[in-house]
Formats: structure tokens, sequence, C-alpha cells
């Protein structure tokens, strides 16, 4: 009986004003990676590499096999916690990722992605902290902080990639670089675009020297995410996402836009776009870049009290991080740092990871279930005495019946 006012009270409380949130009686269950084991983390990064999901956090590094999507597991890995600095890149089967030696210096490693289990190895010594880096096919680019919040632009081939060597190197004004610390190093067609501390974007040219020259400065209003794709330039910001003709670099011209507030990042496959804001997942029709619609969008419920942040697509998989997270086990909310959606149907999104959001919390759970136990019980007994007493009285009825025609 305890179960059935449970499930009473509990199809009450759902809220049904979005129907692609698909809620369960359960608290949640998830597999590895369970809620954070400590207080409070930040997500720093997130790569993908086939079927793995790479993420970095202020406390730690790790892999996510998201073969099965709707349970992604924790890889267990052998990487010492002095080896996390900040960013990360990785381009085919490798992974570099900057190394803080206490402060003393600093370093580029180079882990195999087909066996990251194995013994990395030092790349190149810097003399600053890596804060931006980019690797491509044959080019490496890294942003690097200095005493004094000094920059300096690196530019190195990468044909080989076990011997880095210098090709130039640029002096950058300084800036806040905690103001966009989710941005990518965007580096396209000979251009580099960073975002600096006042949300406004600069482009700088890389000559045939390698060296930067500094060609404009684009104010925007809290600008989180720069993303080229086919022959245009997607920004988001606070107010909107915006598409812009960057055939010249130093003459934007804004063609498009839709919008949708505090937008922070986006990626884009066959004319969808996946967009992240801070509390939805949306999908965007551009077959029109004129006239961008809306598909469908995941909108986090009261309970859900992440704030989303960052995403990569995976195939038709979305691997959504949140901003933070935090032990949350006696509460009936989910704090977990990520999301998976299934964007195979980009006007049908399905969230695939969380499977549940619980609905009461566990205390709730208790209360509930003593109810039913101190006040179903008796009900229940009672009914059950009353039920064999009219069962006998019937049968003693119908004997005397018999007996009658006897």
């Amino acid at each position: 009986l305890s179960q059935f006012i449970h499930f009473g009270l509990v199809s009450s409380a759902i809220n049904t004003s979005n129907e692609n949130q698909t809620l369960s009686i359960s608290p949640i269950e998830p597999k590895e990676p369970s809620l954070a084991r400590i207080a409070v983390h930040n997500c720093l990064d997130i790569a993908i590499s086939d079927e793995s999901v790479i993420v970095l956090t202020t406390e730690n590094f790790f892999f996510l096999d998201i073969t099965n999507p709707k349970e992604p597991t924790e890889i267990p890995i052998n990487i010492d916690d002095k080896y996390i600095d900040s960013k990360f890149t990785t381009y085919n089967k490798t992974l570099l990722i900057g190394r803080d030696n206490y402060g003393i210096n600093y370093s580029i490693l180079k882990f195999d992605l087909d066996n990251i289990t194995s013994n990395c190895s030092d790349l190149v010594q810097f003399t600053g902290r890596a804060q931006k880096m980019k690797l491509t096919k044959d080019t490496f680019y890294s942003l690097n902080i200095f005493d004094h919040n000094t920059f300096e632009f690196l530019i190195y081939n990468a044909t080989n990639i076990n011997d880095l060597s210098l090709l130039g190197n640029s002096s950058i004004p300084s800036f806040d670089m905690e103001i966009y610390d989710s941005a990518d190093l965007v580096v396209h067609e000979n251009f580099v675009y960073l975002i600096n501390d006042e949300s406004n974007l600069l482009i700088y040219q890389i000559n045939s020297t390698y060296q930067l020259e500094f060609i404009r400065e684009y104010p925007f209003l809290e600008l989180r995410d720069v993303y080229f794709h086919g022959n245009y330039l997607f920004i988001c910001d606070d107010q909107r996402l915006k598409v812009f003709d960057y055939t010249d670099p130093g003459n934007l011209i804004c063609i498009s836009y839709y919008n949708i507030p505090n937008t922070i990042s986006i990626r884009i496959t066959n004319n969808v776009a996946c967009l992240v804001s801070d509390k939805a997942f949306t999908t965007l029709d551009l077959s029109n870049i004129n006239s961008i619609s809306i598909l469908d969008q995941y909108t986090l419920a009261n309970r859900e009290v992440c704030v989303l942040k960052m995403f990569e697509l995976s195939g038709n998989l979305a691997i959504v991080l949140t901003n933070h997270y935090y032990t949350n086990d006696m509460s009936n909310e989910y704090s977990g740092y990520l999301y998976i959606f299934d964007v195979t149907k980009p006007d049908d999104i399905d969230r695939l990871y969380p499977k549940r959001i619980p609905l009461l919390s566990p205390f709730a759970l208790q209360f509930v279930y003593w109810v039913g136990l101190f006040v179903g019980a008796p009900i229940v007994i009672v009914s059950i005495f009353l039920l064999i007493n009219k069962i006998v009285k019937k049968r003693r009825l119908q004997k005397k019946e018999i007996d009658s025609i006897n």
C-alpha cells in the first residue's frame, strides 16, 4: 500500500510542461561517473575521441566511455595530478595537455589516445603557462601567460609531433583570461580569433614569418563562443546567436541572427545547429540561413539545478558539461556535470543521460514510507478482515439455502 501511496503522491508532482523530460518515481541511480565525490568542481574543458569523452575539471582529469550513452562509465587512467594544468587539445589520436611543474616551469605533455594508460612524454618546455592550445594536422598553437600578465602566442611545426619546432612567437596585449575560460583558441584560414576581458572579439592575421598582425577588435555583449561552419562565422553572446559573413575578417558583416538569451556554445552538422544556453539545449534549422527556425528545445526543469556550459558532438550524440557540480545525494535535485542528448531526430531531442530525475528527496520518501506503514497497514488489515468476514457470511448463507432445499 505504501508503494501505491508513494506512486500517487509522486505522480501528482510530475511537471508535464516539457514532454522531453522523462521523469521517474525512482531517485536517480547513475552508474559511473557518479555524482561528485568532492564538494564542488568546475568543468574546464571537454573533447571527443571516437567513443570516449575527455573531461578536465579543477580537481581531476578523466575519460568517459560513451559506447552505451545511457550508462557512461569512467575509464581508469594513470595520470598524476601534477600533470593537470589548464586547457588541453586533441587531434586524431594525440592528446596534448599542459603541465604545471609546481610553478617552476611549464611544459606540454603528449598522450597516445590508443594507449592512454602508457607513460606520457614531455614535448616542449615553456617559461610561461599555456592558457589556450590548439593542435591541427601539422601545426600546434599555444597562447601562454608570463609574469606581469604578458602574453605570447607561439606557433610550432607539428609535422613530427614528437619534435615540435618553433616557427614564430608574438607578444600581444595582456587581459584577464578567466573572462572567457570556456572559449577555445580559434585559428581559421590563417587568422586567429581571441576573446578579451571586455568580451570583445580580437582578430589577428598570421603573416609569412609566423608573427601575429592585429586586424580589428569587434565589440560584443558577453561574447562566449566563436565557431566556423561552411561560409559563415557563428557568434554566441549574451543576447542571441549571430551569423556573419567573414570573407573579410577586417569587415565582418552580420547577415542573420536568432534570439536566444545567454547562448554559450554552438556546433553544426547537416544544416542543423545544436546550441547550448545556460538553461536549454536547442536544435535549429539552418537550411535557410536568413531565416533560422527552431526545431526542438530541452529546457532544464526546476529539479535540474545545473547551468549548462559547453558541449561537443559525437555522431548523433551531444555531450554537454555543466558549469559546476557538487555532492547532493540527499536532495531531489540533479546536480551532475554531464548530460547526453540524442539528436538523431533534431525535431525530437531525446535525453539519454541522466535517465531519471529524482522527484522526492530521501527524507520525503521515508516520510511517505512510514505514513504508508503506520496509516495504510491498519487500513489494509481492517479491509482484509472485513472482506474475509463478508466471504464467510456469504458462504454460511449459501449453506443454509442448500440445507433448506434438501
